[in-house]
């Protein structure tokens, strides 16, 4: 066990420059400590192999959220929860296999999370409520909301069981190579959900999914006359003041439109004078 004892020495400093995803590959899923059980565990469950090898999350669905301080025995029964149950039937348990990985992995995290909150590996991203780049203080990784966005490089917390970005594009760096010219982003840790800051986070997490409600209840009513671009943003700005920014706005749109057949697409993003409705 030399190699994670010496997690908070050359094995953090490996991670210097990287971005978060490829860092968490490296140092949890990916690393030698944890090799030989997830390649017994590949050999028995070869559906598993998007966890090692691109980082997504165990579990019924598809995504690619880690919390980050969640129990070996939590992170074990997600490997076997599933989304329909028969009744009378007993519920699923992890194997043997399933309970070490989970116990290596949780181990990983961690110490990942140890050296990030003592301040020997930084995190540097973009703060969500600011859009400048910003240095992640090291007392936000005490906060139990958190969870990582692995396939973007993202950290959120999860608001109504949702995750809402506070810092995007994060990459690490070491202490010894931190540069303190760049801000601390640092929430309260204690009382965070109503600071200032954070009802912001909120706020515009909101009104980006009430956004998307919006425009996928119009581009899918057959009776409703399609609409250009800039008109749908007048609109926005006017339904959501302040709240909603124009990039957000487009990823909502292009997500709804995304959801049409290609006939009905067509109608809503060719230029020139839209047709009238039938």
């Amino acid at each position: 066990m030399e190699h994670v004892v010496s997690a908070s020495g050359k094995a953090l400093d490996n991670l210097r420059g990287l971005m978060l995803r490829d860092a968490f590959l490296r140092y949890v899923l990916q690393d030698e400590s944890i090799a030989e059980v997830s390649a017994r565990l590949l050999e028995a469950r070869p559906q598993y192999s998007s966890i090692f090898r691109e980082g997504q999350a165990p579990g019924p669905t598809v995504n690619f959220l880690w919390p980050l301080h969640r129990s070996e025995n939590e992170l074990a029964a997600v490997f076997v929860h599933r989304l329909l149950f028969v009744l009378g039937e007993p519920l699923p348990q992890p194997t043997e296999l399933e309970r070490v990985a989970a116990k290596s992995i949780v181990e990983r995290i961690d110490q990942l999370v140890s050296g990030l909150s003592c301040g020997e590996l930084v995190a540097i991203g973009t703060f969500a409520t600011t859009g400048a780049e910003v240095n992640v203080s090291a007392a936000q990784w005490r906060r139990k909301d958190l969870v990582l966005d692995v396939q973007n490089s993202n950290i959120c917390e999860m608001l109504n069981n949702r995750p809402v970005n506070i810092w995007s594009g994060v990459w690490l760096e070491t202490a010894d190579r931190r540069d303190f010219s760049t801000p601390l982003a640092s929430l309260p840790t204690d009382d965070n959900r109503y600071s200032k800051t954070q009802r912001q986070t909120e706020t515009k997490g909101k009104a980006r999914r009430e956004c998307l409600d919006w425009l996928i209840s119009m581009t899918s009513d057959k009776n409703c006359l399609p609409m250009s671009n800039p008109a749908l943003w007048d609109m926005a700005k006017t339904k959501w003041p302040g709240k909603i920014g124009k990039r957000q706005f487009s990823l909502c749109r292009d997500e709804a439109l995304a959801k049409l057949p290609d006939k009905e697409r067509a109608l809503w993003t060719r230029p020139g004078p839209k047709p009238k409705a039938n």
